[in-house]
């Protein structure tokens, strides 16, 4: 559905563009198709961003409370929501690399589930280091959903979330029900 509404837009703006060949010295309909092709392009523009947003956030290990951050604020930008960022600056040493690695992934995913999914108004992440465990806790107040339902494929984004937090040595867990939002909760011991 995604690429269909890109490439309708992107159809629409060559036609618009073919249009203003056509319209030779007609003022007024040179500025309407110019206003017409200004749009479709801020459009395009949007929807790259609206069904990528966070993957231009290049997710660097050695760097897990930065990138944290710069998901946080893209996320912002792209639900025009209020999301809430709690990070410990700790979470840098706390983590090993491959662990900081997995973490990042996992809070892209949860992030781009919200924005795709939960219709929320507000997101927080909150990431503590404690003194035996680092726990990443990402909730919103959107849509919620049924958690034991056959629309989660062993490929979907809940299935990796669940893969990468056994691979970095932690559990992952989810909590959502319609209409109640959705809080994922990962929690990574410390050695």
């Amino acid at each position: 559905m995604r690429e269909a509404i890109v490439r309708t837009v992107a159809e629409a703006l060559a036609e618009v563009e073919r249009c203003a060949a056509l319209v030779g010295e007609n003022r007024a309909a040179q500025a309407l198709l110019a206003g017409a092709e200004a749009k479709l392009r801020q459009a395009m523009g949007d929807l790259q961003w609206a069904f990528k947003p966070l993957g231009e956030v290049t997710l660097d290990a050695r760097d897990p409370y930065g990138c944290l951050l710069r998901l946080a604020e893209c996320a912002r930008r792209a639900l025009d929501a209020h999301v809430e960022a709690h990070l410990d600056a700790a979470v840098a040493g706390a983590l090993t690399e491959a662990q900081a690695e997995q973490v990042l992934h996992i809070v892209r995913e949860g992030l781009a589930n919200a924005i795709a999914h939960s219709g929320a108004s507000r997101v927080a992440l909150r990431v503590a280091v404690e003194p035996r465990r680092v726990v990443v806790r990402l909730s919103d107040d959107g849509r919620g959903f049924l958690t034991h339902t056959p629309q989660h494929r062993p490929d979907g984004g809940l299935a990796t979330m669940l893969r990468r937090a056994h691979a970095a040595g932690g559990m992952l867990s989810v909590a959502s029900a319609p209409a109640a939002g959705t809080i994922v909760t990962l929690t990574l011991p410390l050695s």
